[in-house]
């Protein structure tokens, strides 16, 4: 045992000073048993451990006064004799290596944080515990000439190089582990000068520092937190009520007053059980009407759009694996910058591009309810948008409670701070959808932007709904195009006007680049960015809700046309190598804004084709596809899934403790644990938050009625008709919650319809 714990110490003091040990010999049989290589063994490390004992004389001879008596006291014992106790032991060997493999990519050895935080002693009545802090180097910019006479490899140049530039580079960090008796202060002294047995070419600090009493998950609750806690709380407390109603209180007429109703709708059984509750596909049952046209038969043609969000949605979250970097340990001798940027520029550049589908199903069956229910604008957006905000106030109850469940070497206020802050000071931004229009480093949750956007949208859209209602068609789609224009004209204006620069795009993934947040807010989070995806989506529920007109092409240019948009449409995600062929990125701002418009157009159209041939039928197994029964209960996740999916994804780069070697299989392996995570919170806060206020929804239109001299209810004319027919439109906005690639649900159609058409039969007679 005694061997194991001087091996664990020689180790990490082995990289304080280059000169190595001269007691080993390939030719002797070393025994364990051998005292006197034990001896020999603990010699050598007690005669690297002098020079430290040097440092620290001089240290606290010369700056007495910057260090405490307590910090003195626990170092001097770490220092002069680590063997003497189990804590300077552990707190040796809880400090990091120095990484293995930088100039393969590898910059960070966290050490053993939890063992660095376990350590709790005393020494003659002080208390001795231990505190963990990154220790960070960072060297001089010294190398800039291209053209360095050296043998050294070129890659590995360009990898010192790229040290040197990475402008938001933290450079080469190391755990270590020290007596919490010692401020941050007198860490930063101990680091500087003690540790730091290099040169005045690099720079060394300390930063992360935690202790047992001044971790995130110890500190109080703050005011903030103590509300969303009762929030939350409150919610789960309706559940349980709501549940034991719903399996204790049958469905009686006696017992149907508007308070068991109301607390009914929390029941986490019966959203359950509707929320997996599949609806047969009848592409082919002309028993529920004669008319294959009929607004039944068109939505059961649209299915595909479940398998669609799916998709979409899953996409994204392995995108955002992708494209947030944990401790990194990479194999690669062989040109690691390009192939960092690389590795990830698939990815990377699908997820840019995947946000086009958001208004393509959303118009498809909005304008179908325009026309079939003759539904006003200012109904439907009334009934369309609050479905949101309870799920937005969901997560973000979980993201402000995040910081007390949290633990590890980069869980920190520094880092969390820029993540938790804005909620604080802008939540109520969430809740009007104009979140895009602030900074990003001011939003609360980031993933919020794209549900203002999209309403944002959704308002301009109104403008085209009113005209196709009032039978302009051709103004409705002069509107639609010019729309499109819009969104493709506005960033290239910006740039040519001079108020910003587009970014190229690979500068997202760009090793030598910083990530361009403030390009991000004009040419990313922009509604006018997204005015191409969107009002194609509309184009294509126009032509689609036009049943008069049935739009006949010929099977050749059907061919042509897969022939066409499909190879575009699978090189889209290599579109942007151009601008990665070398160190510097191309600064082409005017090509770029054309670049981006193109690939959202491109995508657009490829996904406005494929979206065509499913609901004619005509997309063969790719249509069927998507259309499998499995993809309904998690299409009705999609929205709460978007917003919460970021949170795993955070929680797992704050709180890992070790480096991840950057490979295709450990980042999809990583992705697909995230996606269980995110998936099972989702299906939390759908029940919470999400499903229990469309149930509301869905009492309170039901319940707008108003009573005639008679005494007798009498049905709210329109409103009536529109909430009630066939239970399409009732309660039909209560999963209208996708906010990501397609807007599009059919959640009380696929959940609750049976019971709507029995309750509509019922009030009928």
């Amino acid at each position: 045992m005694k061997i194991l714990q001087l091996i664990s110490v020689y180790l990490p003091l082995f990289w304080f000073h280059s000169a190595s040990a001269n007691f080993s010999s390939s030719n002797e049989n070393i025994s364990y048993n051998n005292l006197d290589w034990i001896n020999q063994l603990e010699n050598g490390i007690n005669q690297r451990i002098d020079i430290f004992r040097d440092r620290l004389n001089r240290i606290l001879a010369n700056n007495i006064s910057t260090l405490s008596f307590e910090c003195r006291t626990s170092l001097k014992r770490l220092i002069v004799n680590p063997f003497e106790t189990d804590w300077s032991l552990k707190m040796w060997d809880s400090m990091g290596h120095f990484p293995h493999g930088i100039l393969s990519g590898t910059f960070f050895d966290p050490g053993n944080y939890d063992q660095c935080l376990s350590i709790s002693d005393e020494i003659d009545a002080l208390p001795i515990q231990g505190k963990y802090c990154v220790m960070e180097f960072r060297l001089n910019k010294t190398i800039e000439n291209r053209d360095v006479s050296t043998k050294m490899d070129p890659n590995w140049i360009e990898i010192l190089r790229f040290l040197n530039k990475w402008s938001h580079y933290s450079g080469i960090d190391n755990g270590i582990c020290l007596p919490s008796q010692c401020s941050d202060e007198e860490i930063q002294t101990i680091v500087s000068k003690i540790f730091m047995p290099f040169d005045s070419s690099v720079r060394v600090r300390s930063k992360l520092c935690q202790d047992q009493r001044n971790k995130l998950s110890n500190l109080p609750l703050r005011a903030g937190q103590w509300i969303v806690l009762y929030i939350l709380l409150g919610h789960i407390g309706l559940v349980i009520i709501g549940t034991l109603i719903g399996l204790f209180i049958r469905s009686e007429r006696n017992c149907k007053t508007i308070l068991i109703e109301t607390l009914r709708c929390f029941s986490f059984v019966d959203n359950t059980n509707a929320l997996f509750k599949i609806k047969r596909n009848k592409l082919n049952d002309q028993s529920e009407t004669s008319d294959s046209r009929s607004p039944g038969s068109e939505r059961s043609q649209l299915r595909f759009v479940h398998g669609l969000r799916v998709f979409s949605i899953y996409w994204i979250l392995i995108a955002h694996v992708f494209l947030f970097y944990p401790m990194l340990n990479v194999d690669d001798r062989v040109s690691p910058v390009h192939s960092m940027n690389r590795s990830k520029e698939v990815i990377g550049n699908i997820f840019t591009h995947l946000i086009v589908n958001a208004g393509l199903a959303w118009s498809i069956d909005r304008l179908h309810d325009f026309v079939d229910q003759k539904a006003r604008c200012d109904e439907y957006r009334g009934a369309n948008f609050p479905p949101f905000t309870p799920s937005v106030l969901g997560s973000m109850c979980l993201l402000l409670l995040w910081p007390k469940i949290g633990d590890g070497p980069l869980f920190h206020s520094k880092y969390l701070d820029f993540i938790i802050e804005p909620c604080y000071r802008n939540w109520w931004i969430s809740f009007i959808y104009m979140t895009n229009t602030i900074p990003s480093k001011e939003i609360c949750n980031v993933m919020h932007w794209y549900l203002s956007a999209d309403f944002q949208a959704f308002l301009l859209l109104l403008f085209g709904l009113y005209w196709f209602i009032g039978k302009h068609r051709l103004l409705t789609i002069f509107y639609i195009l010019l729309m499109i224009f819009t969104g493709f004209i506005v960033p290239i204006a910006i740039v040519l006007l001079g108020w910003a620069d587009a970014p190229n795009p690979s500068i997202f993934l760009h090793p030598t680049k910083q990530f361009p947040m403030d390009k991000v807010d004009v040419f990313i989070f922009g509604t006018y960015n997204h005015l191409i995806p969107y009002f194609i989506g509309a184009f294509l529920g126009l032509i689609l809700s036009n049943q008069r007109r049935k739009v006949r092409i010929n099977r050749f240019f059907r061919l042509i046309i897969w022939l066409i948009l499909t190879p575009l449409f699978l090189a889209l995600p290599f579109s942007s190598y151009s601008f990665v062929g070398s160190v510097e990125p191309i600064h082409a701002p005017l090509q770029s804004a054309i670049t981006f418009g193109l690939i959202r157009l491109i995508w657009s159209l490829s996904i406005f084709w494929l979206c065509y041939e499913c609901s004619r039928n005509k997309a063969g197994l790719i249509g069927r596809f998507l259309e499998a029964e499995i993809f309904q209960p998690l299409s009705r996740l999609s929205f709460t899934l978007f917003l919460v999916h970021i949170l795993p994804i955070w929680h797992y780069l704050f709180t890992i403790r070790q480096t991840i070697e950057i490979s295709l299989y450990n980042l999809l392996f990583i992705g697909f644990g995230n996606a269980i995570v995110s998936t099972f919170l989702a299906f939390l806060l759908h029940n919470v938050f999400e499903r229990p206020y469309s149930n509301l929804l869905k009492i309170w239109f039901n319940n707008n009625r108003r009573v005639n001299r008679y005494g007798r209810e009498k049905s709210n004319g329109r409103r009536s008709s529109m909430m009630a027919d066939n239970g399409q439109f009732k309660f039909y906005f209560d999963q209208q919650n996708i906010k990501i690639q397609n807007f599009f649900n059919e959640t009380t159609l696929d959940g609750n319809e049976d019971g709507d058409r029995n309750e509509n039969q019922g009030n009928k007679s």
